[in-house]
C-alpha cells in the first residue's frame, strides 16, 4: 500500500509539472514583444505568445474563479471567458480610471486602485456590477495593486517605481524599496499564484519597457522579456487548493 501511495503521488506530481502554466494580458500598444491584441504566452516561455482577439479590458482587470474580469477607460465592467476573450456579462460605471485589481483570496475580496494622476484611491469592487466601494485614500500615487495568497499587498509607485506594502484595512503605505525603473502609464503586476511569483509589465517610455520579476522584500527586479509594450490586466489563472507550485488552470 505504501508503495501505491508513493505511486500515485509521483503520478499527480509529473501530471501537475506537464501542465501548461498560461499567463494572458491585454496588449494596448505593442513594442517588439506581440501586436495589440488580448494575449496569452506560456509562463515559461514568455517570448512565444498567441492573440486571441481584441482589446477589451485596457485598464485594471483580474481573474476569479474561472473568469476574467476588468474595466475599460469609458467605466464598462467585462466578465470575460478566459480561453477565448469572449464577454459573458457587461456593465455600464463611472469608474473610468480603475488602473489595477487584485483578488485577495485571504478575505475573499476584489480590490482596485482608482488613480487621477496625482492621486490614488483604495477601493472594494462589486463583481456582479463593478460598482466600487472605497476604502481609502493613499498618500502616493500608484499604478498597480498585487496581493498574495497571505493577503499581503504590493502596490508600484509612479514615477520613482517604489515598491510599497498596501494596508488593506486603512490604506497607508510603507516603501519596501527601489525596483530601479522608472514608471509611466498604464501597466500592471500580478502575482502568479501557482507559484507566488510577483510579475510586473514595466513600462516607462517607447523605448523602456519590459516583463519583470518582482522581490516583494527587497523591491529587486529581474528582467524576463524585454519591450513588452503597454500591457494591462495580466492574470493567470488560480484555484484555490490547487496548492503553490501547482496549476489552477482548472477551467480549461
Amino acid at each position: 500500500l505504501e508503495g501505491a501511495s508513493f505511486q500515485a503521488t509521483e503520478t499527480m506530481r509529473n501530471e501537475n509539472s506537464n501542465r501548461d502554466n498560461m499567463g494572458y494580458a491585454n496588449v494596448i500598444y505593442g513594442m517588439n514583444w506581440a501586436p495589440v491584441g488580448y494575449t496569452s504566452f506560456d509562463m515559461n516561455n514568455v517570448a512565444g505568445y498567441t492573440t486571441l482577439g481584441s482589446v477589451t479590458v485596457n485598464r485594471g482587470g483580474e481573474y476569479y474563479d474561472g473568469y476574467f474580469y476588468g474595466y475599460n477607460n469609458s467605466g464598462v465592467f467585462y466578465k470575460i471567458e478566459p480561453a477565448t476573450g469572449s464577454v459573458v456579462e457587461q456593465h455600464s460605471t463611472s469608474n473610468t480610471t480603475v488602473v489595477a485589481m487584485a483578488y485577495n483570496y485571504a478575505n475573499n475580496t476584489m480590490y482596485g486602485i482608482n488613480n487621477g494622476g496625482s492621486t490614488s484611491g483604495l477601493v472594494t469592487i462589486d463583481l456582479t456590477t463593478g460598482a466600487t466601494s472605497s476604502v481609502a485614500s493613499l498618500s502616493t500615487s500608484v499604478m498597480t495593486l498585487s496581493i498574495d495568497l497571505n493577503g499581503n499587498a504590493y502596490a508600484i509607485e509612479i514615477s520613482t517605481g517604489m515598491l510599497y506594502n498596501v494596508d488593506l484595512t486603512n490604506g497607508n503605505v510603507t516603501a519596501i524599496g527601489s525596483t530601479g525603473h522608472a514608471v509611466n502609464y498604464v501597466q500592471c503586476a500580478n502575482f502568479d499564484h501557482n507559484t507566488e511569483t510577483l510579475y510586473w509589465f514595466q513600462l516607462s517610455s517607447g523605448s523602456d519597457a519590459g516583463l519583470y520579476t518582482v522581490n516583494t522584500t527587497t523591491g529587486a527586479t529581474t528582467l524576463v522579456q524585454s519591450m513588452t509594450g503597454e500591457v494591462t490586466s495580466f492574470f493567470v489563472p488560480y484555484t484555490p487548493g490547487s496548492g503553490q507550485g501547482g496549476n489552477g488552470n482548472n477551467w480549461l
